[in-house]
């Protein structure tokens, strides 16, 4: 989530603009999925890697679906 409420932290945020927009969503969205997992709101999206048993390389991105 920091990555959507910082700019208002710094910026003007002027009504029904893509960036304005965006954070109410995004915000809507974290606290939708945080209800229904029973979890805090606020989740970054984020990714790590690992290696699975043959050494292949694998990428899981995790946080709320939709939003990554």
């Amino acid at each position: 989530m920091f990555e959507y409420l910082m700019p208002g932290l710094l910026l003007r945020m002027p009504a029904h603009t893509l960036l304005t927009e965006a954070c109410r969503v995004a915000a809507a969205d974290q606290i939708r999925y945080a209800r229904r997992q029973g979890l805090p709101w606020g989740i970054s999206e984020s990714g790590y890697y690992r290696f699975d048993a043959n050494q292949y390389y694998q990428y899981q991105a995790f946080g709320v679906p939709g939003l990554g």
